[in-house]
């Protein structure tokens, strides 16, 4: 998408797909200063009813970041990220990253603002993050 080009309702990026590693997940916890054990340690995640490594929710936030700034190009800024953590992501799993907007309205400071509702989703379609974006398009 270019500047020029501003999206309309029901448009988004192509849907991201990903599956965190155990090495994802360690490079993360190191650059976050997060060394909680059942983000590294599939024994210490079993022992908190999880079937594995708990994927850490910033590092899914920073996922749709990516890819939402990715797909807006220059010209447009993400204004904000609004997510909610639904239940936990594996690592291992494969996931689904999509969003769609679901409106724009002008802005006075900002030219045009674009709201997007986001979604990940695990390998059998389960939400693991939901939410919503606001980005602005000058």
């Amino acid at each position: 998408m270019s500047a020029i080009s501003l999206p309309g309702l029901g448009d988004g990026p192509p849907p991201q797909e990903f599956t965190p590693s155990l090495a994802d997940l360690t490079r993360w916890a190191a650059a976050a200063d997060d060394p909680t054990e059942f983000h590294l340690d599939a024994a210490d995640a079993a022992s908190h009813g999880f079937a594995g490594p708990v994927v850490h929710g910033p590092y899914l936030s920073a996922r749709v970041a990516g890819m939402l700034t990715a797909w807006l190009g220059p010209g447009t800024a993400l204004r904000s990220l609004d997510c909610r953590y639904r239940r936990p992501a594996i690592a291992g799993d494969a996931l689904r990253c999509t969003a769609v907007v679901t409106s724009t309205e002008p802005a006075p400071e900002a030219g045009v603002l674009i709201t997007l509702e986001i979604t990940v989703e695990d390998s059998g379609g389960g939400a693991v993050l939901t939410g919503e974006a606001s980005a602005a398009a000058t």
